[in-house]
């Protein structure tokens, strides 16, 4: 329904109430009516239009598909995997519907079938960017590196995404790789200079490091890229305190507080460098 398209909700619900209205039993109308339902959030909507479009036609990849998804979305795998086997039966090489069967295998906490499946729709796709990134995440999280050959494959696919970066950066910090990370975090932010994540995660190793005032220039960083960012402000703040500026690290402690009042650890650097600038009075 062309009105969805330019988000004019109110045109897409009062075309697709007539539209269905005229005829209850076309494919492309059922498909549609739940479309516009799904993005009403009327999902009740959505699904009996969708499951009325599948009864219809017993080949129907599209509506079996999006019911798949909205199950997915609500949590009801055992109803998602019953359509997404349909769509299979159907076309058994279907890279969406392998990709997201092996999605819902992730989030029920089964990682064998979920890789299995999510490579399956690589296989099925070659380019599937967002298959080589969770395949990445999912071997990441197990500290696999595999994940690196994924986020790699990610990277060429779309080089022009902050995130994946990103997550190989994690990866990288998490096995304790410290300059393999900081090339990735760096790439996110040639990429993305407002990427705060990627600039906090360079402070950080950087205050791992021992390595305050780059710590510190990378969390400034962070905070103009968010201007809210209070752990980067307490980031900060212990850099300075380790290079002996106490007035700037109260400062920024402050801030800290400020924005999050029960956020301990920057309380307790408060309280640490207001001691300190007690004695030296």
């Amino acid at each position: 329904i062309l009105e969805l398209q330019g988000r004019d909700l109110k045109a897409a619900q009062l075309a697709a109430n007539t539209a269905i209205r005229l005829d209850s039993n076309d494919l492309y109308v059922l498909e549609s009516f739940g479309d516009v339902f799904f993005v009403l959030n009327q999902t009740r909507k959505s699904r009996d239009s969708w499951t009325r479009c599948a009864e219809l036609d017993e080949e129907n990849v599209a509506c079996r598909l999006k019911l798949a998804e909205l199950y997915f979305a609500v949590r009801s795998y055992s109803e998602a995997l019953e359509r997404l086997n349909e769509v299979l039966l159907i076309e058994g090489r279907n890279p969406n519907a392998l990709f997201l069967k092996g999605n819902v295998y992730k989030e029920m906490g089964d990682t064998a079938n979920a890789a299995t499946f999510i490579q399956a729709a690589i296989d099925a796709n070659p380019e599937f960017y967002d298959a080589y990134e969770q395949l990445g995440v999912l071997y990441a999280a197990q500290g696999d590196s595999l994940a690196v050959v994924y986020y790699q494959k990610a990277i060429e696919l779309q080089p022009n995404e902050p995130n994946i970066y990103y997550n190989l950066g994690v990866y990288h910090q998490a096995q304790e790789q410290w300059n393999r990370a900081l090339e990735a975090y760096s790439s996110a932010v040639q990429v993305d200079p407002k990427h705060f994540n990627s600039h906090y995660n360079m402070g950080y190793i950087h205050v791992l490091l021992s390595v305050w005032n780059q710590g510190a220039v990378h969390f400034t960083d962070a905070i103009n890229a968010k201007s809210d960012y209070y752990q980067a402000f307490y980031g900060r703040a212990y850099c300075f305190e380790m290079l002996g500026d106490v007035k700037r690290a109260k400062e920024d402690y402050e801030r800290a507080v400020n924005m999050k009042v029960d956020y301990k650890p920057a309380r307790e650097g408060l309280d640490r460098v207001e001691r300190t600038m007690s004695v030296g009075q």
